[in-house]
């Protein structure tokens, strides 16, 4: 994965070792989140040399970030039961990691993955958590997500504005959003025909 990331956020990988250590005593996380095999972050990139230069305000600068995980495979690709077995174990996964202080707040098909154990099983994996938060005491008000498949209050004019923290709900709404997407869209793995 290749990203630029607001500097000001706390990294992907930061988030992940939280995530990681949560994994470590809760099942419904263990092997639901994504192997993070290594990562590196090029300081040197950050656009707040090139605003500095324009003469800007170097808030909201950017760093490059790359980072290698295990392969997964899309959520879309699995079939009847299996599908919503991984879609499931998404889902206690994502409410598991926001009780204890990881916010995802990212819910869309793309971040809905797969993986096979070494024994065959299927596993939803929760995936992608540059947009993720965690409990600091800070409320959380920046709109973050997907557009097509974020909370219907997150779209009103108070959500773009900042002036709605971010509650479970919207992500417990966006996940409803996803299956209903998956299962218009899908059938059986396949990409439904186009133009109808």
């Amino acid at each position: 994965k290749v990203f630029w990331a607001e500097e000001s956020r706390k990294s992907e990988p930061e988030i992940l070792q939280k995530v990681y250590e949560i994994a470590k005593w809760n099942e419904d996380v263990r092997g639901h989140v994504p192997d993070m095999l290594c990562y590196q972050i090029f300081r040197d990139t950050s656009t707040a040399v090139i605003r500095t230069r324009l003469g800007l305000k170097p808030d909201g600068a950017r760093v490059l970030y790359l980072i290698v995980f295990r392969k997964l495979q899309p959520i879309t690709k699995l079939i009847e039961t299996d599908s919503l077995r991984a879609w499931w174990a998404t889902v206690m996964c994502h409410l598991s990691l926001w009780e204890n202080g990881v916010y995802h707040r990212d819910v869309s098909p793309s971040n809905l993955m797969f993986k096979l154990t070494s024994d065959g099983r299927i596993m939803g994996v929760l995936n992608d958590y540059d947009l993720a938060s965690v409990e600091d005491g800070v409320a959380r008000t920046d709109r973050t997500g997907t557009v097509p498949f974020m909370a219907l209050e997150l779209l009103d004019p108070e959500g773009p504005c900042g002036q709605i923290n971010h509650a479970y709900e919207y992500d417990a709404e966006s996940f409803i959003w996803v299956l209903t997407w998956i299962t218009l869209r899908y059938d059986n793995g396949t990409l439904r025909a186009t133009g109808r």
